[in-house]
């Protein structure tokens, strides 16, 4: 959410920045040169738009939502595949003309639970998650910020927008009572509490039902990543993984990477000068009303971007194009930001209340055997190259 990319024929333009508890960066749509754009923009306006001004904000204290579960008790865990069905009041049901979508972060051939919360309780698991509060006023413009800026944009982030209930988290966007221009929103982040690093290749998963019903002008829900390297709320040195995000409910699902091309040389580089981007863009059916799974591999010599268990996306080092992949933790932001120089601004049409649903979260690690395994593949592979060349 730090750096925003649009797509046009064969590059990729973004720029913005994300929201968390402390800062970091903002994107919105900026077109660039060395920009790599993989799909056509949603108009050609997004192209002439700039940076959205930042706010400050506070980040509420930890522990301020109980965990979720007591120690010591046992938890049911609901079967590890993805249900393509919409949640609603009850339990959601796989509808009967639908089958059940496998997990791209199931355990087993060569894969291990890391991680999962499945939001099984009634409150907010604060071990793991922090909500991200912000005061809805922008401040400053800046490429990249803090992110009670990205994830918040010009909603107020509150705790009361976080709900756990009926099997989900459930973030919900809302107007003011007293004004329809006044809106406040939520968002979560691992920051300070958990981190993914590729010393071991992993899968993360992220099971999600966006805001959806009416106009959803000016909705920007988001899910994506920062390293834990303490700069990322102010410049993009080591990257950010956006793994998805939709802009005014135009049902394509954005699958972003943001860099600056002067790192590791140079430590928070001009972004002008440097942010450079790899996106694409898919259209899921039904992004609104039922689950989809945003996915990435990640290990320490390429990132992947998954749809429903289908890569989408392959971004590596590549030092031709100033790209070098991070080897740092990342931790995740989940959120719905209103407004931004990308979407634009919320009107009196927006539609609201509007929920972003989350599922599960999990994540796989690769075990030692399957690791092995793919090794020595690779030089099987690189020995009949060898042999062909000779």
């Amino acid at each position: 959410m730090n750096a925003h990319f649009l797509f046009v024929a064969g590059a990729v333009v973004f720029g913005r920045p994300p929201t968390v508890c402390g800062t970091a960066t903002v994107r919105d749509p900026m077109l660039q040169a060395g920009n790599e754009v993989a799909e056509e923009p949603t108009s050609e306006e997004l192209l002439q738009r700039r940076w959205p001004m930042p706010f400050r904000a506070t980040v509420l204290p930890s522990g301020s939502i109980s965990d979720a579960s007591a120690p010591g008790l046992p938890v049911l865990h609901r079967p590890r595949f993805h249900q393509r069905a919409s949640l609603s009041e009850e339990p959601a049901k796989i509808k009967s003309d639908e089958e059940p979508r496998r997990s791209f972060c199931e355990p087993g051939n060569g894969w291990a639970m890391d991680f999962e919360d499945e939001f099984s309780g009634d409150q907010l698991d604060t071990s793991t998650w922090a909500p991200i509060m912000s005061s809805g006023k922008m401040s400053h413009v800046a490429p990249v910020d803090g992110l009670n800026v990205t994830a918040c944009r010009r909603a107020e982030c509150r705790a009361d927008n976080i709900e756990v209930s009926r099997g989900a988290l459930r973030l919900r966007s809302d107007r003011s009572d007293t004004n329809h221009l006044e809106f406040s929103t939520g968002a979560v982040t691992t920051k300070g509490h958990r981190a993914w690093s590729d010393n071991e290749p992993y899968r993360l998963c992220v099971s999600a039902k966006l805001p959806a019903g009416g106009s959803n002008k000016g909705l920007w829900p988001a899910i994506w990543m920062l390293p834990e390297n303490g700069v990322s709320e102010q410049c993009l040195d080591e990257g950010e993984v956006d793994i998805l995000e939709m802009i005014n409910g135009d049902g394509k699902a954005y699958s972003t990477y943001h860099f600056l091309s002067s790192w590791p040389e140079k430590s928070c580089g001009d972004f002008d000068t440097y942010h450079k981007s790899v996106a694409h863009a898919e259209q899921p059916a039904a992004w609104g009303s039922s689950f989809h799974e945003y996915a990435i591999e990640r290990t320490s010599d390429r990132i992947d971007f998954v749809l429903d268990g289908q890569v989408v996306r392959t971004v590596t080092t590549d030092r031709s194009k100033g790209r070098v992949l991070s080897h740092s933790p990342f931790y995740l932001i989940i959120n719905t930001a209103i407004g931004g120089s990308w979407p634009g601004d919320p009107d009196h049409s927006t539609s609201m209340p509007v929920e972003h649903a989350i599922d599960y979260v999990r994540v796989v690690r690769q075990t030692s055997k399957n690791k092995s395994e793919k090794a020595s593949f690779a030089r099987r592979q690189q020995r009949r190259e060898a042999h062909q060349t000779e």
